[in-house]
């Protein structure tokens, strides 16, 4: 795949438009409060239509409001002070939004059954249909999260060498370590599933980490290294590998966290092709492997379906645009 010609950034020739940071961060917390301020409303008037006693009102309503307004606070509380996002910073924010789900979102049917009706069995429907949403979030959580599935592809080109018939790879990527609850037993499951597969190639295609390389601990590093398949680990970093999401820039420069985190990605004997192509021979045969790594100046745009124009010719240096090529 030529350089002019790739899926990955492509040159636009209307306006390109894309939300910074800060004004994401804004519409999401102008619906968190709207959403936050629906809740209390409904919780007010259902609480007035659940009892009539004015001391368990009064009880009621307190803790209602401090299950909608508390996580909230510390979620948000924690992005918007906190100095660095730092893991402990991300997961305690992480888990508090979770918590405001549970005990907040979740409730919203109970309080529009109760409204809806006096009666009886709205207000056991009611009962049902939060206990369901919350149990469904809990099973989520806790149990389907990490069940990992995994997907087989089958891919034919007449471009492809005979002696690469039945080339296999796994592809994996987005691990984001940083944001895992039991992180050495998950990775350790993620090492043997890959492993199981006797593949040709593994290909981590980005986001190994969430904000720093320094989530990827000396006993993550040695459970990674187990990664195996006869022609390697070929890696690229996301843009949560290159540290652009960490606040304190002052301590540790974007650069200087991803050499960090290539380092030891090396150190885990994988192969970390950041713009540039590689090649895989079988006898007389070969492939190319390219790497595209992501580019800061496209942090803005990571969501957005319009890329700016990004310059590859770089990453496709040395490949011969009749061979076989793998991008990742």
């Amino acid at each position: 795949m030529p350089y002019t010609n790739n899926s990955y950034a492509r040159e636009n020739s209307g306006v390109i438009f894309a939300l910074s940071d800060r004004v994401k961060q804004e519409i999401m917390f102008f619906i968190t409060t709207t959403i936050s301020v629906a809740i209390i409303v409904l919780d007010f008037f259902a609480t007035r239509r659940l009892t009539k006693n004015s001391k368990r009102r009064r009880w009621w309503v307190a803790t209602a409001l401090t299950t909608d307004v508390l996580p909230i606070i510390i979620s948000l509380g924690a992005l918007i002070f906190a100095k660095d996002n730092t893991t402990t910073v991300m997961m305690v924010s992480a888990w508090s939004f979770f918590g405001w789900m549970v005990l907040s979102i979740a409730r919203i049917p109970l309080n529009i059954m109760v409204l809806i009706s006096k009666k009886r069995w709205a207000k056991y429907g009611g009962v049902a249909i939060t206990s369901c949403i919350v149990l469904t979030l809990l099973y989520g959580m806790f149990i389907t999260r990490s069940d990992y599935e995994i997907r087989r592809v089958d891919i034919y080109s007449s471009r492809l060498p005979k002696e690469f018939d039945g080339y296999k790879i796994v592809q994996l990527s987005d691990i984001h370590i940083g944001t895992m609850i039991n992180t050495e037993e998950e990775l350790a499951e993620i090492v043997t599933l890959c492993n199981k597969e006797d593949a040709d190639m593994i290909a981590f295609c980005g986001d190994l980490v969430n904000v720093r390389y320094s989530e990827l601990t000396p006993e993550l590093v040695k459970i990674l290294s187990e990664l195996k398949a006869r022609d390697g680990v070929y890696s690229v970093t996301g843009n949560h590998d290159i540290g652009v999401y960490m606040r304190d820039q002052q301590q540790l420069s974007v650069e200087e966290n991803t050499r960090r985190l290539i380092e030891l990605q090396q150190q885990m004997g994988w192969n970390t092709i950041e713009d540039t192509t590689h090649y895989i021979h079988r006898g007389v045969d070969s492939i190319a492997i390219t790497g595209v790594a992501f580019s800061a100046k496209l942090q803005e745009f990571r969501h957005s379906f319009d890329l700016p124009y990004i310059d590859l010719k770089e990453a496709y240096e040395g490949y011969n645009k009749d061979d076989f090529n793998i991008t990742i």
